[in-house]
């Protein structure tokens, strides 16, 4: 990969350039065929490399364009699989051992990724019911951050607020804090770890 992109400011003409893309994909594209272990902190690696790539020619640009839609799409696949699944609160809030079960559901013919009550602890009149959309609108800014709005029971009433997510492949946890420092919600962060 170091040698592919450095070929690319060492090119004499646009269409070398955008030749030195396409080589640049085919690599990406054998570590797909491969399913290479090593094959999401390659697509990161390159897309680092590429940030430094500076070309003027419209068409270039737009190839290289199409290549970080492409790698940033992968990543984002990546991460969207490793959220899919089933996640427990285990912070020290009263909604302790609650669960939501996260992935793709459709609705009138679209998907949509969301987080769903599947567990909830019937502490008070604020718990949530099973079934019940607790995340939705979720949008990934990189692998470790996303953000989303968050269902909130309150004696306000129902609602959806904003927050942000962070991922710890580590421990395999979810930190969220509100964004809106004005929210209505009981516990102002919370941690979720993955079951299954």
């Amino acid at each position: 990969i170091d040698k592919l992109v450095s070929n690319i400011d060492s090119c004499d003409s646009n269409q070398d350039k955008i030749d030195s893309i396409n080589l640049i994909l085919d690599e990406v594209y054998k570590y797909i065929e491969k399913e290479d272990k090593d094959f999401y902190e390659m697509c990161k690696y390159t897309l680092s490399k590429l940030s430094g790539v500076s070309i003027a020619h419209n068409e270039t640009s737009q190839k290289l364009q199409e290549m970080y839609v492409i790698l940033t799409d992968i990543i984002n696949e990546t991460t969207f699989e490793y959220l899919t699944g089933t996640w427990e609160r285990t912070d020290e809030s009263g909604f302790n051992g609650g669960r939501i079960k996260i992935g793709f559901v459709e609705d009138n013919g679209y998907e949509y990724f969301v987080g769903e009550i599947s567990k909830t602890p019937k502490i008070n009149e604020y718990a949530f019911e099973i079934g019940e959309i607790k995340w939705k609108d979720i949008m990934l800014k990189d692998e470790k951050t996303f953000y989303f709005s968050d269902l909130v029971h309150s004696k306000e009433g129902i609602s959806y607020e904003m927050a942000q997510a962070s991922i710890n492949k580590a421990d395999n946890t979810i930190n969220v804090v509100y964004t809106d420092k004005y929210s209505s919600s009981t516990s102002k962060n919370q941690i979720w770890t993955k079951v299954k």
